[in-house]
């Protein structure tokens, strides 16, 4: 399934979390680590701060493992959505605003 998500980002943890993003930390993750890496390249911050961006899983609970290795320890008050297909979401960059705190 398709899922649409939104959620607060924890910016004291950036530096952090652009890391792993970017080390292979998450990417080599199974088996959702380069849908992760996808999803948060596409991501986008809307006018009210929140990411919002959309995202391809299968786990019984929606994004069930992605939240316990990932989601959850950077993100709060996530909304999780299904949605027939990935969209192309409005709002400012997200991987660019986490690349400014290296």
């Amino acid at each position: 399934m398709i899922y649409r998500v939104k959620g607060k980002f924890n910016y004291d943890v950036a530096k952090e979390f652009y890391q792993k993003l970017n080390d292979g930390t998450i990417k080599k993750q199974q088996p959702d680590g380069s849908e992760i890496i996808r999803a948060m390249n596409s991501a986008m911050i809307d006018e009210n701060g929140d990411v919002n961006w959309t995202e391809k899983c299968f786990c019984p609970i929606p994004l069930m493992h992605e939240r316990k290795t990932v989601y959850d320890l950077y993100f709060t008050a996530l909304i999780i959505e299904v949605i027939p297909n990935h969209k192309i979401l409005k709002g400012t960059s997200f991987i660019d605003k986490l690349s400014s705190f290296q």
